[in-house]
């Protein structure tokens, strides 16, 4: 009879010899799972690696802002501050003198233009590339054959309230009432309040700064003032200098910081009156009040007075030095500053009062330096605020139909510790 039982000493079928039919499917496998765990790691790595870049070109701009005016020293400063946050020895030359640009950032577009006008802005980049020689290696992918990847990033800080071109500061309220044209570059400022009118006109890179912005208030209108807006602070270092420069105008030799156009001088006046004649080039100090009168003209000129300083209309100034115990103002259809007055990179017209200073209509204003311990008035229709900063003790009025524009780059004065002007109101915009 056949049997149908299995073999005496057979093995049971899970037991048997199966050489070969399941290393390659294994190798797959395992060449994936290496694959995915290589990915998951290097790409953690390089998350880390330009995070740290980040960190570093972050800092890096932030440092060079501060040196807006000099770019050598933002330069220096940003190299320095990139060395302590991405370590050189570990990331080689990620970030060089190359990486740091200077230049104008555009809210409006988005944009950053290397070497535009105004200057408010500084971009740093960093690289772990081949071609720097500092790519970062793979640490499981290079098993696979895949020896480096390329890390970068960069940085832009925004000197948000750069005012390279001039500016009206003041301690008490700012007041702007209708269609004003104000330039890129251009700061209104109040320790106070800000009130505007109806259809100002704010362009990109122009501001309007408060310590508490919940004190502005505007009519209708007013083209980009909303974007301007923005919290923070300033001293007035102009105004604070009103007691000290109207008192050494006053007594002993001449001033340091009186123009290289004054030549004579001092000559003692108990008054300046319409026809007195004024020589070029002298510095006069007067005990009492002075009366500019009107059309005539007036250049290398500084008077320094006890009392009041009055001009009527019609007036060329060009290098004048004024400063007054009492108010300074002038009528109308005044004509202040060179026409070339950018070139020369100073302010042609200094004005100290202890008291108010004020304008009538339609003068034309540049080159303009003032401060005084009360109210600063202008009145309509001046025919442009040319890279004129004014301090205020008091009230700021602005009032109708006046134009600014500026310099490409930021007036100097013996009377501003900082040339480019600028608050620390800065912004990383990437």
């Amino acid at each position: 009879m056949k049997s149908h039982g299995r073999r005496a000493g057979a093995k049971p079928a899970f037991f048997r010899d199966e050489d070969g039919t399941v290393s390659l499917y294994g190798i797959y496998i395992s060449v994936a799972m290496i694959g995915i765990a290589g990915y998951a790691i290097d790409s953690n790595n390089a998350f880390q690696v330009q995070s740290n870049l980040r960190t570093a070109t972050e800092a890096a701009a932030l440092a060079a802002i501060d040196e807006l005016g000099n770019p050598q020293a933002g330069i220096e400063a940003a190299l320095s501050y990139a060395a302590l946050n991405a370590d050189p020895t570990e990331h080689g030359a990620a970030i060089t003198a190359s990486d740091v640009d200077f230049g104008n950032w555009n809210g409006f577009t988005r944009t950053f233009t290397i070497n535009g006008f105004p200057s408010n802005a500084v971009r740093v980049s960093a690289k772990r590339t081949a071609e720097r020689g500092n790519a970062v290696g793979y640490d499981l992918m290079r098993l696979l054959g895949t020896g480096s990847y390329n890390v970068t990033a960069d940085s832009i800080a925004v000197g948000l309230a750069n005012c390279v071109g001039g500016g009206l500061f003041s301690v008490g309220p700012a007041e702007v009432w209708n269609s004003n044209q104000f330039n890129s570059g251009f700061c209104l400022y109040s320790d106070t309040s800000v009130t505007l009118g109806n259809t100002n006109i704010f362009p990109y890179g122009s501001n309007i700064v408060l310590p508490d912005t919940t004190q502005f208030w505007q009519g209708i209108g007013n083209l980009g003032a909303s974007q301007a807006l923005l919290q923070g602070e300033r001293d007035l270092d102009v105004l604070a200098q009103v007691d000290t420069v109207t008192a050494q105008m006053q007594d002993g030799a001449l001033p340091a910081y009186l123009p290289d156009w004054i030549t004579r001088g001092p000559v003692y006046l108990s008054r300046i009156k319409p026809r007195t004649p004024l020589q070029p080039n002298t510095f006069y100090r007067v005990s009492g009040h002075v009366s500019l009168g009107a059309n005539r003209d007036l250049t290398d000129i500084a008077i320094a007075a006890t009392g009041n300083i009055e001009t009527g209309s019609n007036v060329d100034m060009k290098n004048v030095f004024l400063t007054a115990y009492g108010d300074i103002s002038f009528n109308s259809n005044n004509d202040f500053g060179e026409t070339d007055y950018c070139n020369g990179g100073t302010y042609d017209i200094h004005l100290f009062a202890r008291g108010n200073i004020s304008f009538g209509s339609n003068n034309r204003m540049r080159g303009m330096l003032m401060a005084a311990k009360g109210d600063i008035t202008m009145l309509n229709n001046l025919a442009g605020l040319s890279s004129v900063h004014a301090e205020a003790g008091g009230i700021t009025y602005l009032k109708n139909a006046s134009e600014m524009d500026s310099c490409a780059a930021a007036l100097q004065s013996p009377f501003l510790e900082d040339p480019t002007d600028k608050f620390t109101v800065v912004k990383l915009v990437k």
